[in-house]
């Protein structure tokens, strides 16, 4: 089985969310190994159960030459327009987008998943 190498962009509440779900549903990710959060604007005082590893700007150089070890990010903001302008960055990065979708979610006709 490949494994992703995961990193969720965004330490908020969402983003501590969806690191949960990943880990309270392992069978749902087999493949997921989460390395960690990415944040610009980190709040201080909050515990994360995995790394912060940098900002954006780090994040999008991290695949320049790595062979072995591709990494995968998932955007965990909770804000629509701050998800459309930093899933621009990451769009035109040698990242991999990874989608992450809860099994009992519901979507209308109309939605668009990116």
């Amino acid at each position: 089985m490949l494994r992703k190498n995961l990193l969720i962009v965004g330490a908020g509440g969402f983003g501590r969310e969806v690191f949960q779900w990943i880990f309270d549903h392992p069978h749902h990710f087999p493949e997921i190994v989460i390395k960690g959060f990415v944040d610009n604007f980190p709040s201080s005082g909050i515990q994360l159960p995995v790394p912060l590893l940098g900002n954006d700007e780090w994040a999008v150089k991290q695949n320049l030459g790595l062979a072995n070890e591709k990494l995968s990010y998932t955007l965990a903001l909770g804000s629509a327009k701050l998800r459309e302008k930093v899933g621009m960055i990451y769009e035109n990065s040698m990242l991999n987008p990874t989608k992450i979708c809860y099994s009992q979610s519901y979507m209308i006709v109309s939605s668009k998943i990116m």
